[in-house]
């Protein structure tokens, strides 16, 4: 069996304390006035150990969407999962889980409007990310066990996932594009609860 080499934990340290650098820049200084003695002054570290990891300054930001791309996944497939559970107790746990994730997309939320608002200085970033987030979510699909409970449905249950993957991202991008109106914990809520509207719905429609 061929040797894997384990990534230096060092390395890793370094990496992140240098992206969490340049997103805490991004909550006070635009994109384009960030530079890469900026995020070193932030971050205390040198140029050396900078130009170890990235190209730069874009080769870093597009790791961080990397990052970003694969716990937004991540997320997702946990809330669905959680919410496919057929115990009484899945609703309050999806809406445990959607509470920490939107309060992390709010912590973030300069990122996240980099990201997803509308505009043509972005427009690059968001499809990066999206494109990272589908291919992400595809290749997880691919592994997610689906219960004989679910199979008795006689529905495309990826189909299903892969649809409510793309109106989550939908719902972000209405939090995002209405300045953040709610809190965390309220828009966790609605989520949540359109996800029980959407099988009322169903059910009323095909029963």
């Amino acid at each position: 069996m061929p040797h894997v080499k384990r990534p230096d934990p060092r390395t890793i340290r370094t990496k992140a304390e240098i992206e969490a650098a340049m997103i805490r820049l991004l909550q006070t200084v635009d994109y384009g006035n960030i530079t890469v003695d900026r995020i070193l002054s932030e971050s205390q570290y040198s140029r050396s150990a900078f130009y170890a990891n990235y190209k730069s300054k874009d080769d870093c930001f597009m790791h961080i969407l990397d990052e970003e791309s694969h716990r937004f996944v991540t997320y997702f497939l946990q809330s669905i999962r959680k919410f496919e559970s057929r115990t009484s107790d899945r609703e309050s746990k999806e809406l445990t889980i959607a509470t920490d994730y939107f309060t992390h997309i709010y912590t973030n939320r300069v990122l996240y409007s980099l990201i997803l608002r509308d505009s043509q200085h972005n427009q690059d970033w968001r499809l990066y990310f999206l494109d990272h987030a589908e291919i992400e979510f595809s290749r997880l699909l691919r592994v997610i066990p689906i219960s004989e409970e679910m199979k008795e449905e006689n529905a495309d249950i990826k189909l299903y996932h892969y649809t409510s993957f793309h109106r989550f991202i939908a719902a972000i991008k209405y939090w995002i594009d209405n300045d953040f109106y709610s809190s965390p914990e309220t828009f966790a809520k609605y989520y949540v609860n359109l996800r029980k509207f959407d099988i009322i719905w169903d059910k009323e429609i095909y029963i």
